[in-house]
């Protein structure tokens, strides 16, 4: 039996295509990454902390690193059987 393994991804989704001799199979992975976050007295450049101002900059892009991180290892433990 033979298997072949497609993927087509982006930051929003991943799509695994699966072709074998009885036939082929689709998955998609939602990813949980946010292209932008904003909260309430938000600037672009500040954040509100109480009465404090923060750069969220860190922040962020340790969050997306954890969001990404999770999202290709959700699509590599579909790749194990190719």
């Amino acid at each position: 039996m033979k298997k072949n393994i497609g993927v087509w991804l982006d930051t929003e989704k991943a799509y695994i295509i699966t072709i074998e001799d009885n036939g082929a199979r689709v998955d998609k992975i939602e990813s949980e990454i946010e292209s932008r976050l904003r909260f309430k007295g938000d600037t672009k450049a500040y954040s509100r902390m109480g009465n404090q101002f923060i750069n969220p900059a860190t922040n962020i892009t340790h969050k997306r690193r954890h969001k990404l991180k999770h999202y290709f290892k959700s699509i590599t433990n579909h790749l194990y059987e190719a």
